[in-house]
C-alpha cells in the first residue's frame, strides 16, 4: 500500500513552518463597534454565573451609568466578586496593560496567557484579551476562585459581543 503523499507533504510543510518559527504577518483586526446593544451587566445572566462561580451573584450597574463596564456582587455578601470592562481594541496588549498600572509599572507582573484570543495577559491588575477589535479587562477581587474559572468567564463575554448580545 502506498502512503499518503497529500497528507504528509502538508504535514512536512506545517512542521517545517512551526520549526523555523515564523509567524505568517496578520493585519491588526478592524476597530469593533464601541457601542453595545445593551448595557455590559446583559452580556451575562446571574444564572450562567451561578454555573461557574458556584453561588448566587447580582450585577451592580456602575454609577455614573457606563454602558461598558460591569460589576458583579456576592447575593449573601455583598462582596465584590470582579468587574469587567469593555474597551477599545489595544495592539500591544503587555504595553497596554503596563500604561494602565501607571505609577507601578515597574512592579507589575505580566504573564502572556496564550489560547484566550489574539493576545491575552494576567497581570496584578487584572486579565486582559484582545480579540476581534475589542479589549476586555476583567479584575477579581476574591483571590481564591481560580483563574481558570475567569479564563471561561472571559471566553463567554467575548463570545456574546462577538454575536451582538
Amino acid at each position: 500500500m502506498l502512503p499518503n503523499r497529500g497528507g504528509t507533504l502538508t504535514c512536512a510543510a506545517l512542521i517545517l513552518l512551526v520549526a523555523c518559527g515564523e509567524e505568517v504577518p496578520r493585519p491588526p483586526p478592524e476597530k469593533a463597534e464601541q457601542v453595545l446593544a445593551g448595557h455590559a451587566c446583559d452580556l451575562v445572566t446571574a444564572s450562567e454565573l451561578s454555573q461557574l462561580f458556584v453561588g448566587e451573584l447580582t450585577p451592580v450597574r456602575d454609577a455614573p451609568a457606563r454602558d461598558s463596564a460591569c460589576t458583579w456582587k456576592a447575593a449573601d455578601s455583598g462582596e465584590a466578586v470582579f468587574r469587567y470592562e469593555i474597551r477599545p481594541y489595544i495592539e500591544d496588549l503587555e504595553a497596554g496593560v503596563r500604561e494602565f498600572a501607571a505609577g507601578d509599572s515597574g512592579e507589575l507582573n505580566v504573564e502572556v496567557r496564550p489560547g484566550l484570543g489574539q493576545t491575552a495577559v494576567w497581570s496584578d491588575i487584572g486579565l486582559f484579551v484582545s480579540r476581534n477589535g475589542r479589549t476586555l479587562q476583567l479584575t477579581p477581587f476574591d483571590e481564591e476562585i481560580p483563574r481558570a474559572i475567569y479564563e471561561e468567564l472571559a471566553s463567554l463575554l467575548l463570545e456574546r459581543l462577538e454575536s451582538g448580545r
